[in-house]
């Protein structure tokens, strides 16, 4: 067993495509039950695994994943960026009916350094499904992609699919903490 068990429940495809996983820092499930708390639902089990074993990490040269722990924590996170998105919304001419319908469940999950766009999960058609939508900042807009968490981060790191306004990146990731 790896010392980061979350490792193994992230699709092996992604490990390769991101060079392997941080070592270490398992989640306390004290942080996850905060998380859920404040998400007001259950998280992805992909997504809890990636940020098990890449979060506090930079994807992509600009992609901010934040950790559990430390300075900036996923739940303050989440709290602080979804309160900018929500009350954002007013002020967009179109919010795609997904997001109408969940926006009390989005889950921020990264920032974009770039231009401040906004990774979010959002809940999709039966429970337990879920999409990756981005809210652009510059041009205030939200773009919902289907294929759920793992789908979205393959299509990226695979560059399939890359956000609008997006560069593209050299390293795949970095470690902020050097672990």
């Amino acid at each position: 067993m790896s010392e980061n068990p979350s490792a193994e429940l992230v699709p092996s495809f992604l490990h390769q495509l991101m060079g392997g996983p941080r070592r270490g820092c398992p989640a306390e499930e004290a942080a996850w039950r905060e998380i859920v708390a404040v998400a007001g639902t259950p998280v992805p089990s992909d997504f809890r695994a990636f940020v098990d074993c890449y979060g506090g990490a930079i994807l992509f040269d600009h992609l901010f994943v934040p950790r559990l722990d430390g300075e900036r924590r996923l739940v303050e996170f989440i709290q602080e960026q979804r309160e900018i998105f929500l009350d954002g919304l007013q002020f967009l001419d179109e919010v795609p009916q997904q997001i109408l319908d969940n926006r009390n469940l989005v889950i921020p999950w990264a920032y974009h350094d770039w231009d401040g766009d906004v990774c979010l999960l959002v809940p999709s058609g039966a429970p337990g499904d879920w999409d990756v939508a981005v809210a652009y900042r510059q041009c205030p807009e939200i773009e919902v992609i289907d294929g759920g968490f793992t789908g979205f981060l393959a299509g990226v790191l695979k560059k399939r699919y890359i956000p609008r306004g997006w560069p593209i990146w050299e390293q795949v990731w970095e470690d902020l903490d050097g672990n």
